[in-house]
């Protein structure tokens, strides 16, 4: 008979994943260290290490042992570095000599063909025990002037930052249930600078059965929650005397309405334990409850009618989309290859816009980036705007902030420094 421990297969797999996704990462989540992506050479920016206690000095080291840096951590781990790093490859150790953790940053030079970066289109999709990540690009990069809603009670801690990247603690690590939540990321001010709508998903395997008698067949039973997310499952012949249909040693199935099942063919005359290693891969991600379909009809004839796409006659246009009062909510001008040079988004509560964003291409490569938030009667609160050069690096920018008693502050940024005054 053909034996099976499931249990320690599965450990494996989620540990050759986690290596694979370190090594082949410039920036990301890493045995051991938490960062950010999207630090270039001496740009600002937060990691986090695990496991170690608040106070404890962290020291930052090139690879050939030169001491760049000595920080002391925060309760969370992080340690913020404002004035970046050069371009290189570093070490991360603990100062009382106790060894190397595991993973290093590898900082460039500079972003390459940065593009201009677009709306989140439909929830983004995460794995329940996993970091979760947002981008932007005006993200403060000292995580801990960074606050992350969840709904509108829940709290994911921000363990690392750059001016493009948050990343956040796993929901499960916060005790968040799984399901489709909204996020927001706020500054030190309460201003959202990023947002967007995910999918945190719980998945768990189990074999049809533990024993299976040579030449057999079992079944490998996937459970997904919620269940109305689409994914896909990659499943692998870690060891042993098995393969999946068509003697392949490798499979990815769907998973559909919560749940996904793999047939297992064991090999005939051949015994011992075998192992089967898989890993979760989101695909075309959230499906909204089902509705009539009649009603379904309507609300999309409804929002094509709101979209209009103007096409001038060397291919270049304008898209635009509106609401139900025919408030333009969306305004995407492209070109003639049909990349997006300027783009205009707004959100209204009630009558009053609250929120406002511009993004433009400029000449020569980069973007502008500007944002404007106004509170319940119109009013200005925050106005924003960066530019970055075709590598995607800061090069200028201006932020006005007005209290509740109309008090001005206007700081500017300087790329020297890469802070603001």
């Amino acid at each position: 008979m053909l034996k099976t421990k499931i249990t320690s297969a599965f450990a494996l797999a989620a540990l050759l994943a986690t290596c694979a996704t370190g090594q082949t990462s410039t920036l990301g989540t890493v045995e051991g260290i938490v960062i950010p992506g999207g630090v270039a050479a001496k740009e600002p920016f937060t990691f986090a290490v695990t496991g170690v206690v608040e106070g404890e000095v962290i020291e930052i080291k090139t690879v050939e042992g030169e001491v760049v840096a000595q920080k002391r951590t925060d309760k969370l781990g992080r340690v913020f570095l404002a004035a970046g790093l050069s371009a290189g490859a570093y070490l991360i150790s603990k100062s009382d000599g106790s060894g190397t953790i595991p993973g290093r940053i590898n900082v460039p030079p500079t972003l390459e063909n940065a593009p201009l970066p677009k709306p989140l289109s439909g929830p983004s999709l995460f794995k329940f025990s996993d970091p979760v990540h947002m981008s932007g690009s005006s993200i403060d990069p000292d995580a801990r002037n960074l606050t992350c809603l969840v709904g509108r009670t829940g709290v994911l801690p921000v363990l690392a930052s750059s001016q493009r990247e948050a990343i956040m603690a796993s929901p499960q690590s916060q005790g968040i249930k799984p399901g489709v939540w909204d996020l927001s990321l706020s500054d030190s001010d309460g201003h959202v600078v990023a947002s967007k709508r995910v999918a945190f998903c719980e998945i768990s395997a189990t074999l049809g059965q533990s024993k299976v008698i040579s030449g057999g067949k079992t079944t490998l039973q996937f459970k997904m929650t919620p269940g109305n997310i689409d994914a896909s499952i990659v499943a692998t012949v870690v060891s042993g005397p098995i393969r999946f249909q068509e003697n392949k040693s490798q499979t990815t199935v769907a998973v559909r309405n919560g749940g996904a099942t793999v047939p297992v063919q064991t090999t005939a005359g051949q015994s011992g334990k075998f192992q089967i290693g898989w890993m979760f891969m989101p695909d075309t991600g959230y499906q909204p409850p089902s509705e009539d379909p009649r009603t379904k009809k309507i609300t999309d004839e409804l929002e094509e009618k709101r979209k209009k796409d103007e096409k001038n006659s060397d291919g270049s246009g304008t898209k635009t989309k509106k609401d139900e009062k025919d408030r333009i909510v969306e305004k995407d001008k492209y070109d003639k290859n049909g990349d997006s040079v300027e783009f205009d988004s707004y959100l209204f509560e009630g009558e009053i816009c609250v929120y406002e964003q511009h993004m433009k291409k400029l000449k020569g490569g980069g973007y502008e980036h500007h944002v404007i938030f106004r509170d319940k009667d119109g009013k200005v609160t925050s106005d924003e705007k960066n530019t970055f050069d075709k590598d995607g690096s800061h090069t200028d920018g201006t932020k006005t902030k007005t209290d509740k008693d109309g008090n001005t502050t206007t700081k500017t940024y300087d790329k020297d420094t890469n802070t603001w005054k």
